[in-house]
């Protein structure tokens, strides 16, 4: 190959000499009986033509050279701003980002090419390039996609931090959380084959990535997030992505702080996980080494209703022998004992069930009418319609369920005029109501407690899963603990029995004065509303103390409820 191309070389060379000898040649014939022009043609190729062709040759070799060092300069100038000043380029919304190393922000056109523009008139060697250089940076940033940017690590994590530990459990939860956003910001195939069922506490937080998702990228990115479950999902294809708490995802105030400062910096670590990971999944079986967190979200990859319904009685219920039969060491039937009957009301049944999903973080993944027909299949020998009850069969779970519902059908009802009672205090009550009938207390949580209203008494105002509306208890009546503690103060303070207490609001104290018209001030005494409650809580320790038996801890109302109850 390289002989034939030097022969090719060769034959051009002998084919320009002889085109250039004819071409003397002729111009010398064309001007032979032309003694001047004989002599100037003779005179121009034999004298000037080799200092025109040396000049020729000098000013081409200093362009070249010249040509060189430009795109040197230039080829450094261009790696110098875009290593300096990290744009990137979004094509589906024809949009400019810079990366500061900490934050992203969103750049018009005009901002980038003024920013081009000012770094090339500094380099005085490029000016002539000015315009050449330009279009060269500019075509460099639109190939620098936004999704393939690599966030630094302060970006990272603050953007972890945002979502752990105030939204999720552990860092394997917010990143996964992240990895599928990615996914569907980038349109993976992952995205249209799999579901993640998440609370509905998210759907605001969601509404509010996507709508940010679809005004910076012009995408979406909560196609595959589901709310609930739907008899046409497949068991295969869900994913569950669970909350740690709901109520920073219930504060619209703390979502929107959060998301307008760190919005765009949050989509584009997703898109970074979604890359880096290769997909959310992967990330679960791959990157996460974490097997209760891999077990959480694939909890019902190999699973089914009636699989989850099995493990739901072989977990929940038992059946109770009636009569059961009694039998020695080597298994002789030394006789039978009977047992009063026992029963699991439906509506106890629906609340078990909600226990069971709740303690493995499941949302609701079996329908009703399935669920039915499934422990009708396992337990309807034991359903009686007439009552809707299952007969013979008992729960470890229930008796603390069954004696919640007597406490509150027994000391608990509605009352107006009651400001509020908090979750902790109900607890504390039902404790107590067990002490005092000499029955085992079942140390209920707060949260069980505000799962069993909100079951069985869904017409009770529940607030922040924390607070109880207009709800008295017979056990404790909190307001006039608090009025017996304000007579205790009056009369250390030897006030009239007519007199009585006036609040004022501005100071945020107690006013002690008479009310008649006709004199005047006893006693021009204010006490602040914290030595006021300071009393409170000192009076109603020494009237627990004073009781038989006497009680460790007394019951003590909240100081927000003893300024809310004096400002009335």
């Amino acid at each position: 190959m390289d002989n034939l191309s030097t022969q090719i070389t060769i034959s051009e060379n002998v084919d320009r000499v002889q085109k250039i000898t004819e071409c003397v040649s002729k111009l010398y014939e064309k001007y032979e009986n032309h003694p001047y022009m004989k002599d100037a043609a003779y005179n121009y190729i034999c004298n000037r033509l080799p200092s025109i062709l040396e000049n020729i040759e000098k000013t081409h070799a200093e362009r070249a050279q010249r040509l060189e060092e430009l795109t040197v300069e230039q080829d450094f100038f261009i790696n110098y701003f875009l290593s300096n000043t990290r744009y990137f380029y979004l094509p589906a919304t024809e949009s400019f980002f810079y990366y500061d190393g900490d934050k992203y922000k969103q750049y018009s056109e005009d901002d980038v090419l003024y920013n081009i523009l000012s770094s090339i008139s500094r380099d005085q060697q490029l000016m002539s390039w000015k315009h050449k250089t330009k279009v060269s940076v500019m075509k460099r940033i639109k190939d620098n996609h936004l999704y393939n940017s690599i966030p630094e690590s302060t970006t990272i994590q603050r953007g972890l931090k945002m979502l752990y530990p105030s939204v999720f459990h552990n860092k394997n939860e917010a990143k996964y959380f992240l990895t599928v956003l990615g996914d569907n910001i980038h349109r993976k195939e992952i995205s249209g084959q799999v579901i993640h069922i998440v609370p509905s506490v998210f759907k605001n937080l969601i509404n509010h990535l996507n709508a940010m998702c679809q005004m910076w990228f012009g995408s979406n990115l909560a196609q595959s997030f589901k709310f609930k479950y739907h008899a046409e999902h497949n068991y295969a294809n869900i994913r569950i992505i669970n909350t740690s708490s709901s109520i920073y995802l219930n504060d619209t105030v703390w979502i929107n702080k959060m998301l307008n400062e760190n919005g765009l910096d949050l989509l584009c670590v997703a898109c970074h996980y979604s890359n880096r990971y290769h997909n959310s999944d992967n990330y679960v079986a791959k990157y996460s080494n974490d097997d209760v967190f891999y077990k959480s979200v694939f909890y019902l990859k190999d699973m089914s209703p009636e699989i989850l319904v099995s493990v739901f009685i072989g977990e929940y219920l038992r059946v109770v022998p009636n009569p059961a039969k009694i039998t020695s060491g080597s298994g002789v039937v030394l006789g039978e004992m009977s047992f009063g009957a026992s029963s699991i009301s439906w509506k106890n049944m629906m609340y078990l069930w909600k226990h069971f999903l709740e303690a493995r973080r499941l949302p609701n993944v079996v329908i009703s009418t399935k669920l039915r027909q499934e422990l009708m299949v396992s337990l309807g020998t034991y359903y009686r319609e007439s009552d809707e009850s299952f007969y013979g069969i008992n729960s470890k779970y229930l008796p603390s369920v069954c004696k919640f519902i007597q406490f509150w059908e027994d000391t608990m009802e509605t009352d107006e005029t009651e400001i509020e009672f908090e979750v902790s205090e109900i607890s504390t009550l039902f404790n107590r109501w067990c002490e005092m009938r000499k029955e085992p207390s079942f140390h209920i949580s707060e949260k069980q407690v505000v799962d069993l209203i909100t079951f069985f008494y869904p017409d009770v105002e529940l607030d922040q899963d924390k607070f109880v509306y207009k709800m008295r208890c017979s056990m404790w009546n909190k307001q006039m603990d608090i009025l017996m503690a304000i007579d205790d103060l009056k009369e250390k303070y030897n006030m009239l029995p007519e007199n009585t207490m006036r609040i004022s609001k501005s100071n945020s104290s107690l006013s002690l004065c008479s009310q008649d018209s006709q004199y005047h001030f006893l006693t021009n005494m204010n006490i602040s509303v914290y030595d006021a409650y300071a009393h409170y809580c000192i009076y109603m320790t020494q009237i627990e103390s004073n009781r038989q038996p006497a009680r460790s801890t007394p019951l003590l109302a909240s100081k927000q409820y003893f300024e809310k109850f004096i400002y009335l």
